[in-house]
């Protein structure tokens, strides 16, 4: 068995379990025994949505599975994933990938689905004068649409809200998207959960709310100060929720302590170059 510690070489215990986020191929079966679990992320068409019927066999009772249901028509389509903010662009494989979620999920630990790729994110479709509650509103339509269809397969479903709509959903969204997550029993998994916090490792990171991203900062013009107390109690208040750690950079230096204090459940980690499978074989 591997986990975080091994892959790292630390010395210490972990602050929280820390989930292995799966991208290339390679990758899924070079950590299928990696302890706690994993987020399989990187088995499937991008444009088409199209599953491999690999995962079928590969996944697990730990793993949190991807799998797209929304794009074409006039959604954004960007570089790996489709970004969808009318519901009723699903793809042409929807019914098919429906029918994979129903088979995976009573033994998954959970399905992933996103309206931006494997993440959920609405605040771009907000402009002018619409209050800013809209895109809370518009994220609780989307949860209460797909997890009927997860948890009417036996599973759990899984929302991979971004962190500007975290921030959102804190200070202008009166908690809706968190306390329908609650309600349903849904996890939510921040991938850059740890940009609300402040925890950098190299330039490209920021803080997240920060004015200096013009566009966003429209959206969520609020930004507290360490120790952010409102978004701290609005993260403990969340059932379950997750965050990612900044790769293996950023579980060496701790980031997994910090956000443990935060009130996240447990952490989800990349590698920070191409692959897991090149990290362990030392390419």
């Amino acid at each position: 068995m591997m986990n975080a510690r091994d892959i790292v070489g630390m010395d210490r215990e972990l602050a929280f379990p820390i989930y292995a986020c799966v991208y290339p191929r390679q990758d899924l079966p070079a950590l299928k025994d990696f302890e706690p679990g994993r987020i399989v992320l990187s088995h499937y068409n991008s444009d088409t949505g199209k599953v491999d019927d690999s995962i079928l066999d590969g996944a697990g009772p730990n793993d949190i599975v991807f799998i797209p249901l929304y794009g074409e028509g006039n959604a954004l389509k960007l570089p790996d994933r489709w970004l969808v903010h009318d519901l009723s662009n699903k793809l042409a494989l929807f019914d098919e990938n429906v029918a994979i979620i129903k088979e995976l999920a009573p033994r998954v630990k959970g399905i992933l689905v996103g309206n931006a790729g494997p993440e959920m994110s609405f605040k771009e479709k907000q402009y002018g004068a619409m209050p800013l509650v809209k895109i809370s509103d518009w994220a609780c339509e989307f949860i209460k649409e797909t997890a009927d269809i997860i948890i009417g397969a036996g599973g759990r479903p899984v929302y991979g809200t971004v962190d500007w709509d975290v921030a959102i959903d804190c200070y202008f969204g009166c908690g809706s998207v968190r306390d329908l997550c609650n309600e349903i029993g849904a996890l939510q998994i921040c991938f850059c959960g740890f940009q609300l916090f402040g925890l950098k490792v190299d330039g490209h990171d920021r803080q997240v709310p920060h004015p200096d991203d013009k566009i966003f900062w429209q959206r969520c013009p609020k930004m507290e100060e360490d120790p952010w107390p409102e978004l701290t109690d609005y993260v403990r208040g969340t059932t379950e929720i997750w965050s990612g750690v900044n790769t293996t950079i950023g579980l060496a230096r701790g980031f997994d302590v910090t956000l443990k204090e935060h009130g996240f459940d447990a952490g989800v980690m990349g590698p920070p170059g191409s692959s897991f499978a090149s990290l362990l074989s030392g390419g």
